[in-house]
């Protein structure tokens, strides 16, 4: 199983062109979509969703053609999208059966096991009686990723899924997906590079309609090699005034800076070195320091 994009572009109206002549390739395992907003990544997982239709290019599903065997990509697909509207006026536990009638699930008996496996592993079990509409927006969230995994997808597209999280529900989504990834494609489409680096295998990173580099994850961090510098300075230093660097982050400790800097030499008189990470890879690559095309 796996996804392949060639030469695919599409332009909405007014000519205004949301992915430029993507070519990429996804095996099995979860992969990694990492882009700013606005890169076209949502767009791109539309395609390969069926909601949407690409300009021009050949988009191929595990051995299917879209659009052509665009039915046969819906039986094996399972999707999150960025906003997933619920039904507020249903308990957890009818809006995921609502759902599997919808993915086919007809047997009564599988169905309501497998809706109430999909409850316990995010987490959702105590409240399956509750209406939906009292829910808390990561509560909604986690209902949302369980809806996905319904009817076991071999395809599963997740488009900024830790949206409305907090750290310990990020935390069993990052374990959940690494407990399903086995034999099926999973598509981690995100702005958030930590998700990326506590799961994917792949990933690749597109920004503004293009694909600027698609890999395994130390491909990432080595954009950033050689520029990575931390320093600490007073608190009052103005950090935007430094020539030529990028910030990566900073933490404040009392009267002190700490900082994490991009720059092609050190940005100040006592930095130092430090070795890459995905997300100073990212920064490089995203910017432009690293000397590819940010455009």
């Amino acid at each position: 199983m796996d996804i392949s994009f060639e030469n695919v572009s599409k332009v909405y109206r007014k000519g205004a062109k949301a992915l430029d002549d993507v070519s990429l390739h996804i095996p099995s395992g979860v992969f990694g979509l990492l882009g700013p907003n606005g890169a076209g990544k949502s767009t791109l997982m539309k395609i390969a969703a069926t909601l949407i239709e690409a300009t021009s290019g050949r988009i191929k599903v595990g051995g299917f053609e879209l659009p052509k065997e665009q039915h046969e990509v819906r039986r094996i697909l399972g999707y999150l999208p960025q906003e997933f509207g619920l039904f507020n006026n249903l308990t957890a536990y009818e809006m995921m059966d609502y759902v599997a009638i919808m993915k086919g699930m007809q047997d009564n008996v599988k169905r309501r096991a497998e809706i109430e496996r999909l409850l316990e592993w995010v987490n959702l079990t105590d409240v399956h009686k509750r209406r939906v509409g009292s829910f808390s927006g990561g509560m909604k969230q986690r209902l949302a990723i369980a809806q996905a995994l319904l009817n076991e997808p071999k395809l599963l597209i997740l488009d900024e899924p830790t949206a409305g999280l907090d750290p310990e529900e990020r935390m069993r989504f990052r374990n959940l997906l690494n407990r399903i990834s086995a034999d099926r494609v999973v598509i981690l489409s995100t702005h958030i590079v930590s998700d990326v680096a506590a799961g994917c295998q792949r990933l690749a990173v597109l920004n503004r309609g293009r694909i600027m580099l698609q890999g395994e994850v130390e491909d990432l961090k080595r954009c950033a090699e050689g520029m990575v510098w931390e320093a600490e300075v007073p608190s009052h230093t103005d950090i935007e005034a430094l020539p030529d660097a990028v910030t990566v982050s900073s933490r404040r400790d009392g009267d002190r800076l700490y900082l994490r800097l991009l720059a092609k030499q050190p940005p100040l008189a006592d930095a130092r070195p430090a070795d890459p990470g995905l997300e100073d890879g990212y920064m490089a690559l995203i910017t432009g320091m690293n000397g590819g095309d940010a455009r």
